[in-house]
């Protein structure tokens, strides 16, 4: 007998933050939450994120989001370009991503921007803003031209001790169960 696994945590829209997308006219770009249900995260990166905003903008910075979370569709054709090469970054299989548990972003590395950062140093600083908000990269060094230096993973507390003990695949498969996104 089939049980639909209960959603333990509810999603909540993120709003009022920049994408990288622009409007039709490309006079405007539009906010996170033209990105419909792909804006849904779980409420304590929400939190996070807005923090995340909030000290970029402090420090006279930009910041862009181009995705947030993928629903196992989405996240099985990526992972077809992926594997069929249409697509070089790397893209995990459903249900293995912190996409598909509503814990992670990509932003735009190309427009990422702080007042008084050289080039070089604004992912590093990026990442000195993110990660005590507890957000992580997924490359070992803020490195902007290395694949998925884009990429930032918000796992949570109540999953810290988890990934600790059993690692990223299977972290990502609880988190992905915890909000009821497994197909």
């Amino acid at each position: 007998m089939y049980m639909e696994h209960p959603k333990r945590i509810e999603l909540i829209k993120v709003s009022g933050l920049p994408s990288s997308y622009f409007n039709k006219k490309k006079t405007a770009r539009l906010n996170v939450e033209s990105l419909g249900d792909a804006s849904l995260v779980c409420p304590d990166m929400a939190n996070a994120l807005n923090k995340l905003y909030g000290l970029v903008k402090i420090n006279k910075g930009t910041f862009y989001t181009t995705e947030l979370t993928r629903n196992w569709q989405t996240q099985k054709e990526a992972r077809a370009k992926f594997e069929n090469g249409g697509k070089k970054a790397f893209i995990a299989k459903p249900g293995e991503s912190f996409h598909n548990a509503a814990r992670a972003i990509d932003f735009d590395i190309a427009e990422l921007k702080f007042e008084n950062v050289e080039k070089g140093k604004k992912l590093q600083f990026l990442w000195d803003l993110a990660k005590p908000l507890g957000f992580r990269p997924v490359i070992k060094t803020p490195d902007a031209n290395v694949s998925e230096s884009w990429h930032m993973d918000y796992i949570g507390k109540e999953w810290e001790n988890v990934f600790a003990k059993i690692g990223y695949s299977e972290t990502a498969k609880c988190c992905v169960l915890d909000v009821g996104m497994w197909d």
